[in-house]
């Protein structure tokens, strides 16, 4: 099914297909494509930084980070999409390297 994003608020909107990679470690990578109107780009730009939070429940313990910078890609709609890959932990134990 289709789905129709309008440029009425200034938001980042989740887009679908969210991937989530799980490590032996607890570490956990999250890559997500989130979009907004063009008009908005710098206060996403500011939210979106290397280091910066990515507000997404995914499963993780105590937050995702942002790293690297997010990819921009400007859409013909009046978009902006932010290819943002975020790191975050699935345990706070620490693992035992032997039983792996």
């Amino acid at each position: 099914m289709n789905q129709i994003y309008t440029a009425n608020g200034d938001n980042l909107i989740e887009l679908p297909n969210r991937t989530t990679a799980t490590f032996a470690s607890g570490l956990m990578r999250v890559d997500q494509v989130l979009t907004c109107p063009t008009r908005s780009v710098a206060n996403a730009r500011a939210s979106l930084q290397n280091g910066s939070s990515l507000n997404i429940d995914a499963g993780q313990v105590d937050g995702l980070y942002i790293h690297p910078a997010p990819q921009e890609r400007q859409t013909e709609y009046g978009f902006t999409e932010f290819q943002v890959s975020a790191y975050g932990r699935t345990s706070t134990s620490i693992p035992d390297p032997v039983a792996t």
